[in-house]
């Protein structure tokens, strides 16, 4: 068994212009001529014939997921799992490579120029790329997307984006476009930023701003190498190969077919993965990898590093929780390491999650942080609690202040196993301080609306973190900063991310944003868990994959099997 480790700091990370993001889920369908272990067979094929290629048997993916997508709409989708088939098929404005930062390679745009004074950004796009109704992806394209990003009533996560331009995005022609900003920015950051997945204009311009009402939300036009094909909410959905595919050959996928289906329970998953049911599976636990190195010779083991983080976030319109002090007590009641020592570490003594301090990934090094976080001490925590007036006056074991007892629920999504053990290990630990925390676990899609909603009390969440440094959606005040769910407010903080991002030489922005880190820290306005270094399975058959901390499926349409290897013939 190989387990394969995330290249070295001098590696640089295979790059491709068609895919950067996550995936997830399952596959099963009806398939004449297989060979290997028999299909899954749920009746929901596409038949022996279906996206058939000049290629010989290609054979296909299957990938397990916990939860549906949401909305193929991607300027105003949440969601981690809608953000796994974006990738593949829109094409990406510009392909990022990662190596301690981003670096650009070019995709959608083939060419861009910055002004002198880092104020202006002038693309140049491809001309062959076209929509799979035939229409072409042009400058029109994007300088629409921009003006949706925009509008406030739109609400996409990514308004933050156009907060600083002088004007709107503008099309110069039909394939250059210009972004223009106030005040300079991170060159990084601003091009990725202005590289989001493209719109058509033609299709949604009559539809704002209830965009995630139109058909396309669940019948998008592609412009990548995969189109989505057929899907059963709840059950399953497929990424096929794109017919109408406009750009070079060698970006064409090779896989004939790829299916995800929604399994919510995580052992099932498992079970389905040792079976070889499941190709795929993300989000390994540590004990499970330990097991499956021994047992199943055919998978292979690879580690992304630290792109995930999860937290627990205080909704700061609860009186209980607006006292800085007693968000602190929280942290020192909680042994966050003895946590990651119980879910995050092989038997080996090998962890894979260290103590997070914040939103920005570790991974990006000039700006990571270089303070110590809080130590469990429950000592601690009950003085500052006491301090801050809440006591157990009545004798029953919780802590009450005025009349009103330190009893909460909090949220986390059912599908996730080690959010829900997490989640009871902190509920014992601040029961200890005599805090009553309940828990609710619900369906993801179910909890997203809910902090959307701002409809929570203290919720046990995750983020996938960006690649370049923008904080302002989850820590920057205002109402269009949809992302910050706590309805965190510090104007401070404010203003060194405002300085910050007007500051082009990452270099000179590095200890600004240091400086964002450790204000938000103390604030707590999370109770900061880890950093996840991510754990993949894949089945040793396929080739030319690329797992890394930009993407679960990076250069998906590169991934192929050998012809003597192929399990399903399609």
């Amino acid at each position: 068994m190989l387990f394969a480790t995330l290249p070295s700091r001098g590696a640089k990370l295979a790059a491709n212009p068609l895919t950067r993001s996550l995936a997830l889920g399952l596959l099963a369908a009806t398939i004449s001529g297989c060979t290997g272990a028999p299909p899954p067979t749920d009746g929901t094929g596409t038949g022996p014939d279906a996206h058939a290629t000049d290629q010989g048997p290609a054979d296909m993916l299957v990938v397990a997921t916990g939860s549906d997508i949401n909305t193929m709409i991607p300027i105003v989708s949440t969601s981690v799992g809608d953000s796994q088939v974006f990738s593949h098929i829109y094409l990406d404005g510009v392909n990022g490579v990662f190596d301690c930062q981003l670096n650009y390679q070019p995709a959608l745009y083939e060419s861009w120029e910055w002004s002198d004074d880092s104020l202006q950004l002038t693309l140049k796009m491809r001309q062959d790329i076209k929509w799979s109704d035939g229409e072409p992806v042009t400058a029109h394209d994007v300088a629409f997307t921009y003006e949706a990003i925009g509008m406030t009533d739109v609400a996409s996560p990514r308004y933050a984006y156009t907060r600083d331009y002088a004007e709107p995005a503008t099309a110069l022609d039909d394939y250059t476009v210009r972004f223009s900003w106030k005040n300079p920015g991170d060159r990084i950051t601003r091009l990725a930023q202005s590289a989001a997945y493209v719109i058509p204009k033609h299709k949604l311009a009559s539809a704002l701003p209830n965009l995630g009402d139109n058909p396309l939300a669940t019948n998008p036009l592609a412009n990548g190498p995969f189109r989505l094909g057929k899907r059963q909410a709840g059950q399953y959905f497929t990424l096929e190969p794109n017919p109408d595919f406009s750009g070079p050959d060698e970006w064409k996928a090779h896989l004939k077919l790829v299916r995800f289906q929604i399994v919510p329970e995580y052992q099932t998953r498992l079970l389905k993965l040792k079976k070889g049911e499941v190709d795929l599976m993300e989000g390994i636990k540590v004990k499970d990898a330990d097991e499956l190195k021994k047992s199943t010779p055919n998978l292979r083991l690879v580690r992304r590093g630290y792109r995930f983080m999860d937290y627990i976030a205080w909704n700061l319109n609860d009186k209980r929780f607006q006292d800085k002090q007693v968000r602190t007590a929280m942290a020192y009641a909680v042994d966050i390491d003895g946590m990651i020592d119980k879910l995050l570490t092989g038997e080996d003594g090998t962890r894979y999650g260290q103590q997070a301090v914040g939103t920005i990934t570790p991974e990006i090094c000039s700006v990571k942080a270089d303070f110590d976080p809080i130590k469990q001490n429950v000592e601690t925590a009950k003085k500052m609690l006491a301090d801050a007036g809440w006591k157990d006056t009545n004798g029953n074991g919780i802590i009450d202040k005025d009349g009103v007892e330190m009893s909460f629920t909090l949220l986390t999504n059912k599908e996730n196993d080690r959010r829900r053990q997490a989640s009871q290990l902190v509920q014992a630990q601040l029961k200890e301080v005599g805090i009553d925390m309940k828990l609710d676990l619900i369906e993801f899609n179910a909890m997203t609306k809910r902090l959307q909603a701002r409809d929570f009390e203290a919720v046990l969440g995750g983020w996938s973190a960006g690649l370049f440094v923008d904080p302002s959606p989850f820590w920057h005040s205002g109402e269009e900063y949809h992302f910050n769910y706590p309805s965190y407010a510090n104007a401070d903080v404010d203003a060194l991310i405002d300085k910050a991002l007007a500051t082009p030489d990452p270099d000179e922005a590095a200890p600004i944003w240091k400086e964002m880190q450790q204000q938000v820290y103390e604030d707590q306005p999370y109770m900061f868990l880890w950093w996840r270094d991510e754990i993949v399975a894949i089945d040793n058959r396929f080739e030319n994959t690329d797992i890394d901390i930009s993407s679960l499926t990076h250069n998906l349409n590169k991934w192929s099997v050998p012809a003597d290897k192929v399990k399903y013939r399609l």
